[in-house]
């Protein structure tokens, strides 16, 4: 089972779909199939029975969000509305200047 061993290979070496070895197959369809399975679901079941197997060992400890990747709607992000100021003070709390703690 190819896609299953891309998906060992992926998070043991952590690199990117196109960073597969060829040996493995085409990356985009090993890709495109992998996401099939976890839209599905099957990706979670396989897992499970896996670790209830213990074949495998899953142990999420830490989770980081890339900055890069996380689409922000545009009244999210803090930007002043159309012809809108801020007082002077406002702007000196946000920078810190106006010296209170």
């Amino acid at each position: 089972m190819p896609e299953m061993r891309s998906q060992d290979y992926l998070a043991e070496h952590g690199c990117k779909w196109r960073g597969l070895p060829e040996h493995f197959g085409k990356w985009y369809s090993i890709y495109m199939r992998a996401n099939r399975w976890a839209k599905k679901g099957v990706l979670d079941k396989v897992f499970a029975v896996l670790q209830e197997a213990d074949v495998i060992n899953i142990q999420v400890d830490q989770v980081s969000l890339d900055s890069t990747i996380v689409k922000v709607h545009p009244d999210g992000t803090g930007a002043l509305k159309n012809g809108q100021i801020l007082p002077y003070d406002s702007v000196a709390v946000r920078v810190g200047l106006s010296g209170v703690d």
